[in-house]
């Protein structure tokens, strides 16, 4: 059963048998009038849910290391149960505040539906006045540089807001999403598989270890497969290879060339003649 006051929203994400296109609150209260004395659960099922709900958190708990579930409890422990705990969408929130943060109350937790990073700020800002209870708002570096300047709305009208951001100095989520993530090839397996489109390739040692990296533009002869097989004659280490189809070749090799320097501090054989900017240091996955 899907309730929407949009009749447009009902069945956009998940198939629903039947829609209703009303207020949730009202869809609700008419749906319990016409329950007739509904039996409640058993206490052996109660059970089994509550023991299947705190094995899956502690299985999640014991993936965060050592550092993470101090700072969650620490929070818990400090925040009043009735302040409101809002997220930006940062790796913070990810890892463990959307999903083992405890929930103490009703309405005392936000988090945005977008996927863009930077509303976690301003959204925390007008919980808390709304609610004129303390607030906090975890956020990484990048996400929290968007609305930076709220601080100065947030001094002058005293809101009643804390917020901890989680900096690593840079867009982790942005280097993850830059990352070249096809799988690697040997390469027999990428010369019989690739053809003659524009894209971008690198080639590794036995070790995986990053060697070269190189595209096919649209003056490259044979285009990535005629690439790759120049590059596989001249650098006699490289057994692997992995490769990304894209007619933004230049652009896309520049921002791999600039993500392994940010990561490694080095740049693998590559060609000199492209000029290159800078990603901000490499580090930790706790920012934004």
């Amino acid at each position: 059963i899907h309730i929407d006051v949009d009749g447009n929203m009902i069945g956009r994400t998940h198939t629903a048998q039947l829609g209703l296109i009303a207020d949730a609150k009202s869809a609700l209260q008419g749906v319990a009038a016409q329950l007739q004395e509904p039996s409640p659960n058993d206490s052996q099922f109660n059970d089994g849910v509550w023991q299947a709900r705190d094995g899956v958190r502690a299985a999640m708990r014991a993936r965060l290391g050592d550092d993470w579930p101090q700072v969650m409890d620490c929070i818990r422990d400090k925040l009043p149960a009735d302040s409101v705990f809002v997220r930006d969408q940062t790796i913070s929130a990810y890892n463990w505040g959307n999903q083992q943060f405890p929930i103490l109350e009703p309405r005392t937790s936000i988090n945005p539906t977008s996927g863009a990073i930077g509303p976690g700020f301003p959204m925390s800002v007008g919980a808390a006045i709304a609610s004129q209870r303390k607030t906090l708002v975890i956020h990484g570096d990048g996400g929290f540089m968007f609305h930076a300047t709220e601080l100065a709305t947030c001094a002058q009208y005293q809101v009643p807001l804390i917020i901890c951001v989680f900096n690593d100095s840079g867009h982790q989520e942005l280097r993850v999403g830059l990352r070249l993530t096809k799988p690697w090839l040997s390469s027999e397996q990428a010369l019989a598989k690739v053809r003659g489109q524009m894209g971008v390739y690198q080639l590794a040692d036995a070790d995986g270890e990053v060697i070269f990296m190189s595209y096919a533009g649209g003056r490259s002869l044979g285009g990535l497969r005629g690439e790759i097989t120049r590059s596989l004659a001249e650098q006699a280490h490289a057994c692997q290879v992995r490769y990304e189809i894209t007619t933004s070749y230049l652009s896309r090799y520049k921002e791999l060339l600039m993500l392994h320097q940010a990561e490694h501090g080095v740049l693998p054989t590559h060609d000199p003649k492209v000029r290159l900017g800078r990603l901000s240091p490499a580090g930790g996955a706790n920012g934004s």
